[in-house]
């Protein structure tokens, strides 16, 4: 069954280093359920203290998508981050496997430095 989901990609931007696409937020807009994934070398991104901070941002995001809701977070994140932290603006796809269509879309935007709005990724076969 195909349904809906919103994505957004996280990005860093720290002093002195290009802004980097560091992480995948999807959201399953039926069952306000918050799909995450970010890269797993923070050393890449910036220095040691950023990137203990932005190794536990994670953990944290999922924690409060649980307590807040999926889709007030992600509104309150697109609303007040623009300094460090950077969301692009949401897409709306069709999505059979969340799971799936996180991991596509994580590959194409953090490994291929992808601009969100610009892949199409494809649902047919990805249930089971």
């Amino acid at each position: 069954m195909v349904t809906s989901g919103k994505y957004v990609v996280a990005q860093a931007i720290l002093p002195g280093r290009p802004v980097q696409n560091v992480g995948i937020f999807l959201h399953d807009l039926a069952s306000d359920q918050l799909h995450l994934r970010f890269v797993e070398d923070w050393a890449d991104v910036g220095d040691p203290e950023d990137a203990e901070v932005f190794a536990l941002l994670e953990k944290d995001l999922k924690e409060k998508a649980k307590e807040y809701g999926s889709g007030r977070l992600l509104q309150w994140l697109l609303d007040t981050c623009s300094n460090t932290l950077r969301l692009t603006e949401p897409c709306v796809i069709p999505v059979t496997d969340f799971q799936i269509t996180l991991n596509q879309l994580f590959e194409l935007h953090t490994l291929g430095e992808v601009q969100a709005g610009s892949v199409r990724i494809t649902t047919e076969g990805a249930a089971g």
